[in-house]
C-alpha cells in the first residue's frame, strides 16, 4: 500500500490509517472510468481526480476543481426526489473531501481535509466507504439505478 505520508512538508495533514481510503478512492475512479456509460468530459474529470489521488500528498492543480462518484436514483425517471444515496471524490484549491450521503438508514460518512489544517476525521465509518465502493452494484435494489457522476469546473478569481 502506498504512504501517503512521505512528503513531510505536504499542505495535507494525511495518516497512514487513511491510505486504504484513498486506494478505495483511485479503484472507484477506475471502475467509473470502465463503464460504458462514461462520456468523455466524465472520463477527463474521473482522470484528473484520479491523477490528484494517486499524487497524494501533493495538493491539486490550481485549476483542478471537480468531483466523481455515483449515486443511486429509483429507476422511476418522473420522481425528482433527488438521489437514494451518494459516494463521491471531490477536490478544489480550499478542500479535498470522501463521502456519503444518503436517505437511507446507512451511516453517513465524511472525511475533509482543507490544505494547512489540522486531520480531525473520525475513520469509524471509513471501511463501510470503502467496501460499498469496491463493488457499487451490490448497493442496487430492485427497481434503483446507478448514475455515474463526474465533472470539473472553472472558478472565476
Amino acid at each position: 500500500m502506498k504512504d501517503f505520508c512521505q512528503d513531510k512538508v505536504s499542505p495535507y495533514n494525511l495518516k497512514p490509517e487513511e491510505a486504504a481510503l484513498f486506494n478505495a478512492a483511485i479503484g472507484l475512479a477506475d471502475w467509473l472510468a470502465a463503464r460504458p456509460d462514461a462520456t468523455p468530459a466524465q472520463l477527463d474529470a474521473i482522470g484528473r481526480i484520479r491523477q490528484f489521488l494517486q499524487d497524494l500528498p501533493k495538493p491539486p492543480q490550481l485549476d483542478l476543481h471537480g468531483e466523481f462518484g455515483f449515486e443511486i436514483r429509483p429507476n422511476d425517471d418522473t420522481w425528482d426526489g433527488g438521489h437514494l444515496g451518494a459516494w463521491e471524490v471531490s477536490v478544489c484549491r480550499a478542500m479535498f473531501e470522501i463521502y456519503y450521503a444518503g436517505n437511507d438508514e446507512g451511516q453517513e460518512f465524511s472525511w475533509i481535509l482543507c490544505p494547512g489544517c489540522q486531520n480531525h476525521n473520525d475513520m469509524t465509518y471509513a471501511p463501510d466507504w470503502i467496501q460499498q465502493v469496491s463493488d457499487p452494484m451490490k448497493l442496487l435494489q430492485p427497481g434503483q439505478r446507478l448514475v455515474l457522476q463526474a465533472s470539473t469546473w472553472n472558478v472565476v478569481e
